[in-house]
């Protein structure tokens, strides 16, 4: 073949693969709409978790409330009767029983003003959480197996009663102490040799269930030897509802009993009903059932035993001693009884509580929404469910997700069981934390980037407190919340980060998930699925979804070689997990699979894991898998052909794709090695549509490639509801390529939804006359922000992570003061290093060790050992390396993450000095996060972008002055030339600020330059939270007016949120850098009036009421004593600079 000929060849299976991979997703035509992207409808809009601590409630502020979420663009609320938890000053009162009289009064005032409104509103099922009321009766309360036993030896008649199993001390129990409700499971005896806990075999487990009568009174001839009584009763948990509001406390219902859910949601519909009539028309959309965090009692029910012989086909009775600590001596065999009983409680759950729930909920017009998924090990490892098939049987699937903390991140799984399960929305408890008001929105955007990165697209805030007037500010919060609500200072500047989240959550809703992958996690219970990139490592570029054993059994099938689901999901391949067992239905399954020509990858499978028809279905799974895998051993050959499919072993998913010619979905090429992008796409029946994230905090140049071709790319700007036409990018037979400049932390959609245009630009390069912008310079080490400096990514060994400072000259230290705590702000729980070497250096070659040293862990600002002195004597220095022994890390709460090492500050002392103008010379992991590594957040234009405006009309906006060549897709070329541009105007001197009266700052004042609020002498500024404003008028010539220009106001930094003023006109609000806006249509020649109001956090002023007696404090809130402590960390805050005016020249072209 010729290269013609073979070119051709390759650009029509090219063509071929793009029409089928968009015919497997044609099955959702929901095309985007620009107008519904800038004013997202309310299905997209973030809701939120709505305490009212202790039941307590203003009918006045509930109607406040409300027309704020709605002013703010948020959805709506879930009300919340829970208890205030954190109150130890008993300030919030304790309000009505919940769904009494009073209680009811008020939810149906809420939905009556969330009809007005029109709002949605949700409602928690119970007070606190789980299912469960006063209304739960012991009949239908939690269940479960208790246990006595006894030592008898034989032979000898014994006549005597069992006692009674020890049951909690919350179980209901009758006037002679005995338990309400009870039931016999079952009297065993079990033989014993040397170890009273041992079984030799479950054939010598004797059954004594006809010889113990209704008393308890055991009548046997005991056989020979010795023996273990265990009596087995049923009986309830006690298990009580988690936080529950003081006149709500109640028992959790069972269950595994499906009348108990059905009586437990009747009660609730009937309250419902008498105060709100058809709920089928009101606002009140769903009720949600939360987190499910059992105690470690064996749960059950009435009917167990019967429904375990019915599906599984044998009799548990002689195995459940296993249950409770007894050891099998053949263990395979123990296994298999509890990989069957395992599977038996989670399916027997998730059928009797959340498919029963969600059926009877439908039947009133509602929706069960659930956080089903667990949140399983290592939080509650009693959660005993396959997750995904829980969230499958719901109509809301929602998770969970803690800012940084990596064991409590529940996206990937629930978006995967939305994928999987045909399900639109995927819903998340957001930004659970303690960190209560101690966060702006760009840090809340950088968390809300990562879950929609795992396929998250809506929020629900937790928390919005209630909080009446009289309350005071901050006023009361629930215990564990990220808070959100009129009371947040900056919450007058939200409704441009709540629109961000909106118009993600609105795109991210569209169309079909891109995923090449499916990971099927196994068949055994509880099954969790893990954060994206945790157990299933495939290659960055690629993306996946993870499957369980329904959705194969039931859901999937084989068209044009890809897997498919009914509502139009398609994966190239399945791969399985790392286990010898399979279930031999899904066995049976995976091989029509194959078959009909899915590739399937993974290990071959030797047995079951069951005990169901044991040993035969062993025998059954291994010849089976031997005729799907033939000759495939994953050793001397990885891959064989059955029917029309393939099976690979020892293979991976990347590299069968590569062989196959598949390239990645989504790549870039930064900068250097620290860049990083995450993407996540999905696909209408016309459209593709990319989210593309900057996950570091400076701007990034990057090339994007895009698995798309022969379509016009757009840019869509979440923040701010730009469309912007992509002006110049390169396309071939299998990628579009887009050159992106992206801001600080930047998050942007591309969107392909057109035909490419005939001509199009595909290169802008400046030539050598044009001047490089100069690379803004590092910050010195001792004026950065406290935050993480990571020495590594957690992939290399501890000994290999090092970190060397630069003193900035040669000097003298004789103490090193460490900052080692705890820090969330940057990274996913880092505890610290734990010991190290310090090294020293004149010239930054050769190194000599000064010691070895030790640092204590410090959990929390307020720890003894938050900073922690280290005394050296190092001499004629300017480089000071410290080389890592070993952390402090804890692998039990960090998931394993025990590689990782960090530090929060360092500072170096000469006698009292301390070292001035420290940077970090080099790190081991490449990319600290801190700014003294970092570039600033300062701006960093390119020389020159090519863009274009909102009716598509091609520019080049210069920022340097010089010569720019423009080439096209035709292979023509023209130049522009840039001869000058206006110089920055740095906005320096005085500024008038004021300050919010009675909150301890002065109402106005001036300052002589700007800097952060804390680093005034005034206290009452120092500690002021709230909102100030400043004023300046700024002279711009009038040489910036020519035809042309772009002005671009720059604020520098601000903490945490701005909203500008020029000319009496509001411009914007800036709530993340780079803080900027454009002016050329506001500015005037001459005096402008600036205007910047900046608002911060609580933490200053909780801070600062820590100095003060009680009658002087200015702050009331029910976790003053959590939150004001002397010697926590002050925040930056206020507009700090520095204030500049960019320019620019836009230059437009004629396109041919």
């Amino acid at each position: 073949m010729n290269i013609t000929s073979r070119t051709c060849c390759c650009f029509i299976i090219g063509l071929l693969f793009i029409v089928l991979s968009v015919s497997a997703f044609g099955s959702q035509a929901d095309a985007v709409v620009k107008s519904d992207f800038v004013d997202p409808p309310i299905a997209a809009r973030p809701g939120a978790f709505w305490p009212w601590l202790n039941g307590s409630f203003s009918l006045e502020r509930i109607t406040y409330e409300l027309e704020e979420m709605k002013d703010k663009g948020m959805s709506g609320a879930d009300i919340w009767d829970v208890k205030a938890h954190g109150d130890p000053d008993n300030m919030i009162p304790v309000g009505p029983e919940f769904l009494g009289p009073k209680s009811l009064k008020a939810i149906g005032h809420a939905v009556k003003e969330a009809d007005r409104l029109g709002l949605h509103l949700g409602m928690l099922n119970s007070s606190g959480w789980n299912a469960g009321g006063t209304w739960t009766t012991p009949d239908i309360a939690g269940m479960g197996m208790f246990h006595s036993k006894i030592t008898v030896e034989g032979p000898k008649q014994i006549d005597q009663i069992l006692p009674f199993p020890e049951v909690p001390a919350n179980c209901p129990k009758d006037e002679n102490g005995k338990p309400v409700i009870h039931k016999e499971i079952s009297v065993l005896a079990v033989p014993q040799n040397n170890n009273d806990m041992q079984i030799d075999s479950i054939s010598n487990v004797v059954d004594l269930n006809e010889k113990m009568d209704a008393n308890g009174k055991l009548t046997w001839d005991v056989p020979p030897g010795k023996w273990t009584i265990i009596r087995l009763v049923m009986t309830n948990t006690g298990y009580q509802l988690i936080v529950p509001s003081p006149n709500s406390r109640g028992p959790m219902i069972d269950f595994l009993n499906p009348q108990a859910s059905r009586r437990h949601f009747d009660h609730i519909i009937d309250k419902l009903e008498s105060e709100i009539g058809d709920l089928g028309n009101s606002p009140l959309k769903y009720l949600e059932v939360d987190s499910l965090e059992l105690g470690h009692h064996t749960v059950w029910t009435y009917d167990m035993i019967e429904k375990f012989r019915k599906n599984y086909g044998y009799d548990p009775v002689p195995y459940l001693p296993l249950l409770k600590g007894f050891k099998l001596e053949d263990d395979d065999i123990a296994k298999r009884f509890k990989y069957d009983w395992k599977k038996h409680i989670s399916d027997v759950f998730i059928e009797s509580h959340y498919r029963t729930s969600s059926n009877f909920l439908n039947e009133h017009g509602l929706k069960l929404c659930a956080e089903a998924g667990g949140p399983g090990a290592p939080v509650w490892p009693t959660c005993p469910v396959d997750s995904l098939k829980a969230l499958g049987s719901v109509d809301i699937l929602r998770g969970e997700f803690w800012p940084k903390m990596h064991n409590i991140w529940l996206v990937k799984e629930i978006s995967s069981a939305a994928h999987i399960y045909g399900k639109k929305v995927v819903d998340a408890e957001s930004f659970t934390s303690w960190r209560h008001w101690t966060d702006g929105p760009y840090f809340h955007k950088q968390m809300a980037d990562a879950a929609m990165i795992e396929g998250l697209n809506h929020f629900t805030f937790h928390t919005f407190t209630h909080s009446p007037e009289e309350a005071g500010l901050p006023g009361r919060a629930y215990h564990a919340g990220t808070h959100i609500n009129p009371n947040v200072v900056w919450w007058p500047m939200a409704r441009g980060f709540i629109d961000y989240l909106s118009r993600c959550s609105y795109m991210l809703q569209k169309g079909l998930f891109v995923a090449d992958v499916c990971y099927y996690y196994g068949d055994q219970a509880p099954n969790f699925v893990s954060a994206k990139g945790v157990d299933y490592s495939l290659e960055a570029g690629y993306d996946y979804d993870v499957v369980n054993s329904d959705v194969i059994l039931n859901r999937m099938s084989v068209k044009d070689g890809r897997i498919v689901l009914p509502d139009g999901m398609s994966y190239r391949m399945l791969v399985l997990p790392e286990r010898e067992d399979m279930n031999l239905d899904v066995l049976r399954k995976i091989e029509s699979l194959v078959k009909a020509g899915a590739t399937v990858v993974g290990p071959k499978p030797t047995r079951s894991g069951s005990l169901v028809d044991y040993p035969n279905r062993d025998k059954q799974v291994a010849k089976l898998a031997d005729e799907i895998w033939g000759d495939c051993d994953g050793t001397t050959k990885t891959e064989d052909s059955y029917g029309k499919g393939q099976v690979f072993w020892n293979r991976t998913p990347e590299q069968i794709m590569a062989e196959r010619g598949i390239g990645k979905d989504f790549s870039f090429e930064g900068t250097d090695e620290r860049t990083k992008l995450h993407y996540i796409h999905r696909r209408t029946e016309k459209e593709d549509i990319y989210f593309v994230v900057n996950k570091n905090e400076r701007w990034e140049s990057v090339e994007c490639a895009f698995r798309v071709t022969s379509k016009q790319p757009e840019i869509w700007y979440p923040d701010s509801g730009e469309i912007r036409e992509v002006a110049n990018y390169h396309v071939n037979a299998t990628v579009t390529s887009i050159p992106l400049h992206l801001k600080p932390a930047e998050s942007v959609f591309i969107v392909f939804r057109r035909p490419a245009k005939r001509i199009y630009f595909t290169q802008v390069t400046p030539t050598d006359k044009t001047k490089t912008p100069l690379k803004p310079a590092l910050d010195p080490h001792s004026a950065t922000p406290a935050g993480a400096i990571w020495l590594s990514d957690g992939k290399g060994e501890i000994d290999d992570q090092f970190i060397t400072f630069d003193l900035g000259s040669v000097q003298d230290v004789d103490k090193i003061r460490v900052w080692n705590y705890t820090e969330r702000l940057r990274g996913f729980m880092n505890y610290g290093i734990k010991d190290f070497d310090v090294l020293a250096s004149s010239d930054g070659k050769d190194f000599h060790n000064c010691g070895s040293f030790e640092l204590k862990v410090a959990h929390s600002i307020e720890d003894k050992h938050y900073h922690q002195d280290i005394d050296v004597d190092i001499e004629e220095a300017r480089y000071v390396r410290f080389n890592v022994k070993t952390n402090q890390n804890s692998k039990a709460y960090c998931g394993g993450f025990t590689r990782h090492a960090g530090l929060s500050k360092v500072r170096f002392f000469n006698g009292s000095s301390a070292v001035p103008g420290v940077t970090v010379q080099s790190v081991s992991s490449g990319r600290a996060f801190d700014p003294a590594t970092d570039d600033d957040l300062g701006m960093a234009h390119p020389a020159a972008e090519l863009l274009t405006d909102e009716k598509n009309s091609t520019f080049l906006r210069a920022w340097i002055p010089g010569t720019y060549v423009l080439k096209d897709n035709a292979g023509k070329s023209r130049k522009i030339d840039v001869d000058s541009i206006r110089p920055m105007i740095e906005v320096s001197g005085e500024w008038k600020v004021s300050f919010t009266p009675n909150w301890g700052a002065p109402e106005e004042t001036t300052f002589d330059e700007l800097i952060s609020w804390t680093d005034s002498d005034d206290d009452g500024i120092k500690y002021y939270s709230g909102i100030a404003a400043y004023h300046k008028e700024i002279d711009i010539p009038e040489k910036y007016f020519s035809s042309g220009s772009h002005l671009e106001l720059d604020l520098g930094v601000v903490q945490k949120t701005a909203r500008v003023r020029l000319n009496g006109q509001e411009i914007a609000v800036l709530w993340k850098p780079p803080f900027t806006v454009d002016i050329t249509d506001i500015a005037i020649p001459g005096k402008n009036k600036l205007v910047v109001e900046v608002a911060n956090t609580w933490t200053n002023r909780l801070i600062g009421d820590a100095y003060l007696p009680p009658e002087k404090q200015f702050c009331e809130t029910n976790l003053h004593s959590r939150m004001a402590r002397k010697g926590r960390r002050l925040q930056p805050s206020g507009l700090i600079g520095p204030v500049r005016i960019n320019a620019a020249n836009d230059v437009f072209i004629k396109q041919d």
